[in-house]
């Protein structure tokens, strides 16, 4: 009887972590030209640094680049940025081949962010087309932080 209470107790526990549990989603303002997927977001407990990548797959010939630009996370009631206003660098992305966007090198990564965050309630990416059209923005919420 014990054994069954005890399996009982760890099914329960399980089923109440995962209504807890927030999947992190993303908002793509054109889907019809580009595609984003698999992502990252690591921090060193050591510094507080945070960086985060993404995949990025264009769906036309006429998107052979993209400049990716501020990028902007909140959570715990504060705001973190790379503190760079405008491109911080561009990324070719050859029609139907997926590439991946690292956020992860000086003037790129999100700073002084505390060790106890476990995520980012959301995410936001600057990037541009090169289309004519405005700077877009790609969305993440409820991204969670992977501190090693």
């Amino acid at each position: 009887m014990s054994l069954f209470g005890l399996v009982l107790a760890v099914v329960f526990c399980s089923c109440e972590s995962d209504l807890d549990s927030k999947e992190c989603t993303y908002t793509n303002p054109c889907p019809d030209l580009v595609e984003f997927g698999t992502y990252y977001c690591s921090g060193n407990s050591a510094t507080g640094e945070v960086s985060m990548g993404f995949g990025v797959t264009s769906l036309s010939s006429s998107i052979s680049q993209i400049y990716f630009g501020t990028i902007t996370a909140y959570g715990g009631g504060e705001t973190y940025t790379n503190g760079v206003i405008g491109y911080i660098g561009k990324q070719s992305t050859p029609e139907g081949v997926k590439v991946t966007v690292h956020y992860n090198e000086q003037f790129k990564t999100l700073t002084g962010v505390p060790t106890s965050l476990e995520r980012f309630d959301q995410v936001t990416v600057e990037f541009d087309l090169l289309d004519g059209q405005p700077v877009r923005h790609l969305i993440f919420e409820n991204m969670p932080i992977t501190w090693n």
